[in-house]
């Protein structure tokens, strides 16, 4: 009786491309979508403030011609925030990295016309568009990724904190919500109970973070 010819076996390529189903890639995974939300927040911040001073105090300044370099100068800095976060997110997304399109001044154009080509530009007024949208998102991303990683953290080390630290005769349990049990231990109990389901879930939001902050970037920026 013949036998059917043994396949080679194939590793089916993780739909992410660089981070494999493993728990050496889970953990890079969590520490790439972490660094990006964390940082995320104050650059956004930057750009924000950059854009709005800059376009407000430009725009106020037309009549006496200073406010046009101020313009053109805001342009530029909204740029190299949006090429930032263009490398940030090639850091956290697995495809190709995202490219502006700037373009070229066309050969010809007259100085004028080549002083204010970054303000022409469509591309332009997608980054000043990402800007803006991105400082809201970024709050809201941020505050849950530094929410979930805080109870993570103190809820998972009760046990170190209850053992380590004393609080008017007790134990201190950093993670005090709504609900929890009046006996010492079982606060402990239930500050662990509570920090090891936010530990559980914290590369899944972070990813869902990352994945709602990335699409903006990938709407506008590309």
């Amino acid at each position: 009786m013949s036998t059917a010819p043994t396949l080679p076996r194939t590793t089916t390529p993780s739909p992410d491309g660089r981070w494999a189903p493993t728990p050496a890639g889970l953990l890079r995974r969590v520490g790439a979508d972490s660094a990006y939300l964390l940082t995320g927040f104050p650059l956004a911040l930057a750009g924000f403030v950059v854009l709005v001073t800059g376009a407000a105090t430009g725009a106020g300044l037309l009549v006496v011609w200073v406010g046009l370099p101020l313009l053109v100068a805001t342009a530029l800095a909204t740029r190299a925030l949006a090429e930032l976060e263009r490398a940030r997110i090639a850091a956290v997304v697995p495809a190709p990295r995202l490219v502006g399109a700037y373009g070229p001044v066309p050969a010809g154009t007259g100085l004028v016309r080549r002083f204010l080509a970054p303000l022409l530009r469509e591309q332009t007024r997608r980054d000043a568009l990402h800007a803006l949208a991105l400082f809201p998102v970024s709050v809201v991303t941020w505050s849950v990724a530094v929410a979930w990683w805080s109870t993570a953290v103190a809820g998972t080390g009760s046990v170190l904190w209850a053992r380590w630290a004393r609080a008017d005769g007790g134990p201190l349990v950093l993670l005090d919500l709504p609900g929890m049990p009046a006996d010492p231990g079982a606060r402990v109990v239930a500050a662990t109970v509570v920090g090891l389901a936010f530990l559980l879930t914290l590369p899944a939001v972070l990813r869902t973070c990352t994945r709602v902050q990335t699409d903006l970037g990938r709407a506008l920026l590309g």
